[in-house]
């Protein structure tokens, strides 16, 4: 029995597509994937979280969501606006956020725009971008605005299967095969060459978009709602004084450690959807 539904939404501009897991369940939460990823992301913890309604959402980009529009440059900023449009359909008087990688920067956000409507946040093996994105920021905007101009060629890298990606998919991101099994079967599709990724290319250039340390911190002191993190112990590193500094800029935060690399909640989704479980109830 299939545990989640296939939704779109037509937005201003765009059609959001999104899984509704568990759709009877009472308490809201929202789940927010990282860079490149898709709803997949949650497809191995959302099973273990019953009691709980979880909508996952496609950025524009990825997954089953429409493009940015040609010469438009896709923003995570302008993702968090939209999924604003996503939460005045389902008119939730209250919602938690569970959020990956870069979805909590968009996590961020929504917290500070909606404070009373985001009840607790989680975050997953991220508290803001690694530094390299500050060191190098010069480095990436050039690189980026090459990125742009390619834009989305014809030709792209065909697969003769989706094992054959997945199997590339596990060597990119460090991952497992059930993570990158669920990422795969959502983000490819079958030409007549064999398997091509299905997402916008020029998401690839949202690295000197990244906010600098400064503007990072601003943020999260303007965080009124609760947060947890669930630290993997071998997933994104940080410099001590900075994660302190970070940590510290956070009225109310919980800290968990568990085993695992930046997609913990793949590659061992059991203990991460207990410390979810507790956190929000």
């Amino acid at each position: 029995m299939t545990m989640y539904e296939e939704k779109k939404l037509a937005i201003p501009g765009f059609n959001l597509a999104f899984k509704i897991w568990h759709g009877k369940a009472q308490k809201p939460v929202l789940c927010l994937h990282g860079k490149l990823d898709n709803a997949a992301s949650f497809d191995l913890l959302a099973p273990l979280l019953s009691h709980l309604q979880l909508v996952a959402v496609d950025y524009p980009g990825t997954g089953f969501s429409s493009f940015y529009p040609e010469g438009v440059l896709p923003y995570w900023k302008n993702d968090a606006f939209l999924m604003l449009h996503l939460i005045k359909s389902f008119e939730w008087e209250q919602f938690d956020i569970v959020a990956h990688s870069l979805g909590g920067l968009l996590a961020i956000i929504l917290a500070i725009v909606q404070p009373k409507l985001v009840r607790k946040m989680v975050f997953l093996d991220i508290l803001g971008p690694t530094v390299k994105f500050v060191e190098q920021g010069i480095a990436y905007l050039r690189e980026d605005a090459q990125t742009f101009l390619t834009g989305n060629p014809p030709q792209r890298t065909v697969y003769p299967d989706q094992e054959s990606a997945i199997q590339v998919r596990m060597k990119m991101g460090n991952i497992s095969y059930q993570a990158a099994k669920a990422l795969v079967q959502r983000g490819t599709i079958q030409i007549n060459e064999g398997w091509v990724w299905t997402y916008d290319r020029r998401l690839h250039a949202v690295n000197s978009t990244i906010v600098y340390e400064d503007e990072l911190r601003a943020l999260l002191k303007a965080i009124e709602s609760p947060v947890c993190l669930i630290r993997a112990k071998q997933g994104v590193p940080y410099p001590a004084a900075v994660f302190q500094g970070r940590a510290e800029s956070i009225k109310q935060l919980t800290i968990h450690e568990l085993p695992g690399g930046h997609h913990v909640h793949m590659d061992n989704p059991l203990p991460v959807a207990e410390i979810i479980s507790n956190f929000l109830a």
